[in-house]
């Protein structure tokens, strides 16, 4: 796998128009799919990249293609626990399992309050995030990815 390959799969539906005016970019559950859906975006932008999963092996490989950024190996939910919460990027992205939308859900709040700009979860074709109210955020609504799962987004307000 190549950053040029991870770039021809990438899938269009990350707002990257969102990411105008952004340095630092936070992904959870990163390797996944070596960033298709947000890495490249947020690489492609020139954001400086803090990359979360429990896999090693994708972590590693991810830094060898990537190159310059943060690359932790560690439970995303731990992370945010001891780290996260002194710490601020422009862009939270979280690309989570399918089996752990409601968990990430449960923790919007926290990784909006780690987000200066933008935050995006992912979510199925069968939740609607938009009653989710999260204090500073404006909803900015679903960009859908396939037919199960959707890019749900937010932007904190001025």
């Amino acid at each position: 796998m190549t950053l040029d390959d991870v770039r021809k799969s990438a899938n269009m539906a990350y707002p990257s128009d969102l990411l105008n005016g952004c340095d630092t970019g936070l992904l959870l559950f990163g390797a996944g799919f070596y960033g298709r859906n947000d890495g490249i975006h947020f690489h492609d932008a020139g954001l400086f990249m803090t990359v979360v999963d429990t896999d090693s092996v994708k972590v590693q490989d991810m830094h060898e293609m990537y190159g310059a950024g943060a690359w932790i190996i560690e439970d995303v939910f731990e992370y945010m626990r001891h780290v996260g919460i002194h710490e601020y990027w422009d862009v939270v992205s979280v690309d989570c399992p399918m089996n752990l939308i409601p968990r990430c859900y449960g923790h919007a709040d926290q990784f909006a309050a780690s987000a200066n700009k933008l935050l995006t979860i992912t979510c199925s074709a069968h939740t609607d995030p938009s009653g989710r109210h999260i204090p500073g955020w404006e909803w900015r609504g679903l960009r859908p990815r396939t037919e199960q799962s959707a890019w749900a987004t937010w932007t904190r307000r001025d």
